[in-house]
């Protein structure tokens, strides 16, 4: 990214680090294609917590990694692929994934550093402090 600093020239400017809040539809997903698109840096998706879960502690998500099919190998399929979400985005590019259940921050979101949060479709109110 640049911006134009007067007389002397574009000056380089540091990429955004968003902390993306979202849900795994098809909306979350097109807005995260967009910011990585654009260079933005997402240091971490965030989702609402699971209603049977809300209330518990936040813990980061553990997104199990793809398993590789050696070429040449035709495996049946039975179903059509499930739709590509945020999670498989997350999963590919290393970004963490969190929850966000009642008023507590997650623990691992106070220790990243980021610029701004970016909301798209999240279904629950984020807390005061986080807004802060």
């Amino acid at each position: 990214m640049t911006q134009s600093d007067g007389a002397r020239g574009p000056a380089l400017v540091a990429p955004a680090r968003v902390v993306f809040c979202g849900m795994t539809g098809q909306f979350s997903l097109l807005v995260l294609d967009e910011l990585l698109r654009a260079g933005v840096e997402v240091v971490a998706v965030m989702l609402p917590a699971l209603r049977e879960r809300a209330g518990q502690p936040s813990h980061p998500l553990m997104l199990p990694q793809r398993a590789s099919v050696p070429r040449g190998i035709a495996l049946p399929l039975f179903a059509a692929p499930a739709p590509r979400t945020m999670l498989d985005v997350a999963a590919e590019r290393g970004i963490p994934v969190l929850e966000l259940s009642g008023r507590e921050i997650p623990a691992e979101l106070t220790e990243l550093t980021f610029d701004a949060l970016c909301v798209a479709c999240f279904s629950r109110k984020l807390p005061a402090a986080l807004l802060r």
